[in-house]
């Protein structure tokens, strides 16, 4: 027997595929070089030709991101996430938007996702990390960036996160050891100085834990630290005082002003 069968389902044609592609590699150019207006337009005049289009909408959603129009960010990478789930890159975008605006719980939602799809992404690893620290969920922070240093050892984010942890376990070799990893990768990296300042004086070691606590004034704002105003005088390095003064001015917190002035004593005493 022979039965009808039904249409074909209506594809562009070969020669309009490419069209579109031109296209599209044209706005990704435009989009790349920071031209984000002509690279949204270029994108929208592709989606009217090919609505479901699920690169143009994750395309579109990241340049609205970048623009600061969240909402339409989140709708257009939602739609493209929803044309094709299996795509582990775009549950991964919808994290990096929900987390940078505080959304922490759906972008671990969004993480988890993508690792579903795709469980050897670094990037991903770290960034669950990242927002599991936010919340507080220390224990699972901590396998999330061993998996992220298991996949990219390089990785400071993961290295410096993790050192964090370890020492508020009181794991302090464990920190110690995380942080010199990272320093050999990065000797001039402000945070994991500070990181290794703060260890270092937690365990005693005091003479290395204040020479690299002044790297706070490198990366002073996440530290707390504001450096004093200019004075056109020397700092003191701790020679004799006998017969000068020594300038002091407050730098970071109530609290660490308070601790310090413990030491003021001392530092009237020297002769």
């Amino acid at each position: 027997t022979s039965g009808s069968m039904g249409k074909p389902p209506n594809r562009a044609s070969p020669k309009r595929e490419a069209a579109n592609e031109e296209l599209l590699q044209q706005a990704v150019r435009l989009h790349q070089q920071g031209q984000l207006d002509e690279a949204e337009a270029t994108y929208r005049q592709i989606l009217r030709a090919d609505p479901n289009s699920h690169r143009v909408l994750n395309l579109i959603g990241l340049a609205g991101f970048q623009r600061g129009n969240i909402a339409d960010s989140l709708r257009d990478l939602g739609r493209a996430a929803s044309i094709a789930p299996r795509v582990a890159k775009y549950h991964y975008d919808l994290g990096v938007v929900t987390q940078t605006h505080g959304q922490l719980a759906e972008s671990i939602g969004h993480y988890q996702r993508a690792l579903a799809l795709d469980a050897r992404s670094a990037a991903t690893w770290e960034n669950l990390g990242v927002a599991l620290f936010d919340l507080d969920q220390n224990r699972e922070s901590i396998i999330a960036f061993e998996r992220a240093l298991a996949l990219n050892p390089a990785s400071l984010l993961a290295l410096g996160n993790l050192a964090t942890l370890r020492r508020w376990q009181g794991d302090h070799a464990a920190a110690l050891e995380l942080i010199e990893r990272g320093l050999a990768l990065d000797p001039l990296n402000a945070d994991l100085r500070m990181k290794r300042a703060e260890t270092l004086l937690a365990t005693g070691k005091l003479a290395a834990g204040w020479e690299d606590y002044a790297w706070r004034f490198v990366h002073g704002v996440a530290w707390g630290a504001q450096p004093g105003t200019y004075v056109p005088l020397p700092k003191w390095a701790g020679e004799a005082l006998a017969g000068r003064r020594v300038l002091l001015h407050a730098e970071q917190g109530i609290g660490d002003e308070v601790m310090f002035a413990s030491c003021l004593r001392e530092l009237a005493d020297i002769p």
